[in-house]
Parts: structure tokens; sequence; C-alpha cells
């Protein structure tokens, strides 16, 4: 017995949402079928037409007006749930030193694309991990600013915490291409490192790009905050509109930097903005 109600109670708001649209095919069959057998003039095919038109146009009315009902209970719905569960922003981003180790993070993965400025910490910190994920075949894509560009400039002025030297943080760079180099001597089929004069807004490091497990961990560059105080939050694709917008900003990243090889070298880069200075 409940089953049947609710089944007429799913028929019965359904001829009510679209009763108009309803009413509209039926008049529609009647004024077709009755031109076959009366012939009208042309003020009642006038009549006709403004009445149809009048149904159309509250059919259409009425459909978006039911759309947007359901819309708004959804969305009530849903901030009725994150209340419920107690979530906050600050249960979903983090600072960096509230994460579990990355080795922990990276443990898994097959493609590893990281982009960044400097990328210091992850080149020093990190490099026998990486030496290690490139042993075991893993594929490492790095996209990195530019030494001595207007970007590393930017960035040093607006993101970078520990100096305000353009030398120095440059210099840190090309000591951190350096390493990535390095690594590619020895793994040059699984490694590509990318230079771009485009100030980044923020850090990226994405797993598996293609795989249904893929994730993106993304850290925010904010305005003189220590790198470890930097808040970052991770996206999957269970949160596809999120998910989307990054990997976009990966794709757009990349389109606006270019690849290096072995033969690429920080010393003449040094010493080409010494000398223009």
């Amino acid at each position: 017995m409940r089953q049947f109600k609710h089944i007429v109670r799913v028929i019965s708001s359904v001829l009510f949402e679209h009763i108009t649209l309803f009413a509209t095919i039926i008049a529609s069959v009647y004024i077709l079928t009755k031109s076959q057998i009366d012939v009208y003039d042309n003020n009642t095919l006038l009549l006709w037409i403004i009445g149809l038109l009048g149904l159309i146009a509250t059919a259409i009315v009425s459909e978006k007006y039911f759309k947007l009902s359901k819309i708004a209970k959804g969305i009530e719905d849903l901030q009725s749930t994150v209340k419920n569960r107690g979530l906050s922003l600050d249960k979903l981003a983090f600072t960096r030193k509230e994460f579990e180790p990355l080795e922990m993070r990276l443990s898994q993965a097959k493609k590893i694309t990281i982009t960044g400025g400097s990328l210091y910490r992850l080149s020093d910190e990190y490099y026998a991990f990486f030496e290690n994920k490139l042993k075991k075949g893993c594929q490492l894509e790095i996209v990195m600013v530019k030494p001595y560009s207007s970007a590393a400039n930017f960035l040093c002025d607006n993101v970078v915490y520990e100096t305000r030297d353009y030398k120095q943080y440059s210099f840190k760079i090309s000591e951190s291409l350096q390493r990535f180099l390095r690594l590619k001597q020895d793994y040059e089929s699984r490694i590509s490192i990318r230079l771009t004069e485009n100030v980044p807004p923020f850090s990226l490091i994405v797993t598996d790009e293609n795989s249904p497990n893929a994730s993106i961990k993304v850290e925010l560059y904010s305005y003189s905050v220590p790198t470890r105080e930097r808040m970052q939050f991770e996206v999957t694709r269970e949160d596809s509109k999120s998910f989307a917008f990054f990997i976009d900003q990966l794709i757009t990243l990349r389109k606006a930097s270019y690849e290096i090889d072995t033969s690429y070298s920080c010393i003449s880069t040094l010493e080409a903005a010494s000398t223009s200075k």
C-alpha cells in the first residue's frame, strides 16, 4: 500500500509539473484534428494561434520555475548535510606541516607532475626520494619558473618569505634546476623538465594524471608566508569541477612553458644575467 501511494505521488508530481505542456500538446492535437473536419476562418485561426503561444509560454515559465525550485532545494539539502557533518574549510585545507610525509603520499604514484616557482625544498629534501622513484620506473615531470626572469622577480617580491634579493632567489632556482638536470642525466627518458616565464598562483603536485585514482595537491602561494605555513588541499576525480579546473590549469601552464634537456646550462644563465647588469 505504501509503495502504491509513493507511485501515485510520483505520477501526480510529474503531471502537476508538466500540466501546461500536456495542455499545449492536447490543444495542438485537437486543432490539427478539427482542421481536418472544419475549415477555420482567419479570426478563429488567429485566436487558436494566440492561445497556443500563451500555453507554450506558460509551459516554459513553469518548467523553469520547477527546475529552479529543485536546484534551490538541492542547495538547501547540501548546506544542511555539510552543516550536520560539521565540515568547514579548516577541515579541508591544511598547512604543509600538518600533512603526512610527502614520501607516503607519493609512494604509489607511477607518474608525478610538479609545478611551482623554485621547487627548492622539494629538489633538496626529496632528491633521494625522486631518484628512487625514477629507478623504479616512475615518470617525473617538472614545470618551474625560469631563473632571472620577470616571473622569478615577481615571486621574490610577492610570495617568497626568506629573501627580497632577486639574484639570491634566482640562484636558488638555478640550484634546484641543477638537481633536476642531474637526475635527467641518469634517467633522461623518465623525467621532463620545463621552464616557464609565467607567474604561477599556486604549486601543483599531480599524481597519475590520467588514471581513475588521480589526485592533485594544491599549495596556495600566499604573500610573505613561510613555505611550511602555506595552505594546501587535495583534489580527486570525485571533486569533478575542481579537478577539471586544476587539470586545465596544468595544461595551460604546460603550453606556456618549454622543455629543456641536459645541455641547458644554469651557469651560463647566471653569467648572462650578471653580464646584462
